[in-house]
């Protein structure tokens, strides 16, 4: 199996308050994973994960572009985004997701939360079944990043 490589990275001390941390031209990639570390946000909430089909012009998330699956293999509820974490907070969190299959057509696209105390861990990404080539993370409350990494890898 091929190497992790770093594809992009969004760095506070660099870029600044930021709305969010958008990672393009990721096409070709057979997973991508997502590492946030310290991210604080300025208004209260989650780290939202966001997939795009089309580099980045627009990224899927109305409720509905994602099933939350629970450990029994049923599904919790349709939700618009995968989480990196589970607690609203605007303290720094750390949290990290893999999006499993991302350059495959026809196929769901599954999205693994790497933490492990988290019950509702994978998600399918339903919006569409092209490949994911961009993904987005940003605070489900609104509001900008305003500290901390996030660093995007991929495995081709």
């Amino acid at each position: 199996m091929a190497e992790w490589e770093l594809a992009d990275t969004w760095d506070h001390a660099v870029d600044g308050d930021s709305a969010s941390a958008d990672f393009i031209g990721l096409a070709g990639a057979n997973e991508i994973m997502v590492v946030a570390e310290d991210v604080t946000k300025q208004t209260t909430g989650l780290l939202n994960l966001h997939l795009s089909v089309d580099n980045g012009a627009t990224y899927r998330s109305t409720s509905g572009d994602y099933e939350q699956i629970i450990e029994d293999g049923t599904v919790v509820v349709s939700v618009a985004a995968a989480n990196l974490h589970v607690t609203n907070a605007t303290a720094a969190r750390n949290g990290a997701a893999i999006v499993h299959a991302a350059n495959l057509s026809g196929v769901l696209k599954v999205i693994e939360a790497l933490n492990r105390a988290t019950a509702n861990r994978v998600r399918y990404f339903l919006q569409s079944t092209d490949p994911v080539n961009a993904c987005q993370v940003k605070g489900s409350g609104g509001g900008n990043l305003t500290g901390g990494k996030i660093y995007c890898l991929v495995r081709r």
